[in-house]
């Protein structure tokens, strides 16, 4: 064999290792795809039809009250609290379509999502890649775990303390569970 047949024999095989070390890239990258997937099977299985015995509705278990912030839904008149009872659906919309519409509930995840990191960006960038009571700190994990516990629980946490939902999950376990999935694709 020749050197030039030698040399072209080593290109082919880099060229086919950088191409697997591509594949393998991009099989580990946490993008926004991923994170919707694993966002959905933590909130209800990867069940679309899912409402939890608080009424949460859907893939990713949204309340009325946040539905209502995308238009979906309206305070019922003479309520003042957030629970999913003072809220109505808006005419056209109703439970059983946002429930058999899975690219509904992904659109409104996606809203949501940018909503929430606008925020976050907002208020919370310089935390980003640091440690804050021994848990990573990400905009994804802090997009999940104000998905868990709102704005204010993701406040709550960076002050020490530790909210959890009435199943007792809490925020930090959201924030270091969702943390480092890239969301720039859709921001």
């Amino acid at each position: 064999m020749t050197t030039i047949e030698i040399l072209n024999k080593i290109i082919e095989i880099n060229k086919k290792l950088i191409l697997l070390f591509q594949e393998l890239i991009k099989q580990n990258f946490k993008d926004f795809e991923k994170f919707k997937k694993a966002m959905r099977v933590s909130e209800s299985g990867d069940n679309y039809r899912s409402v939890n015995s608080l009424g949460y509705l859907g893939a990713y278990q949204f309340g009325m009250a946040r539905l209502c912030d995308f238009g979906l839904t309206k305070r019922i008149s003479g309520t003042t609290n957030f629970g999913n009872d003072c809220f109505e659906w808006e005419k056209g919309y109703s439970k059983e379509q946002f429930l058999n519409n899975p690219l509904f509930q992904d659109m409104i995840f996606k809203k949501h999502v940018i909503d929430l990191a606008r925020r976050i960006k907002e208020n919370y960038s310089v935390l980003f890649d640091k440690i804050v009571h021994g848990v990573p700190v990400s905009l994804s994990g802090l997009v999940a775990g104000a998905h868990l516990g709102g704005m204010g629980g993701i406040k709550k946490f960076i002050e020490g303390g530790d909210p959890s939902d009435i199943y007792g999950t809490s925020v930090a376990v959201y924030i270091r569970k969702f943390e480092g999935y890239d969301l720039n694709s859709i921001l």
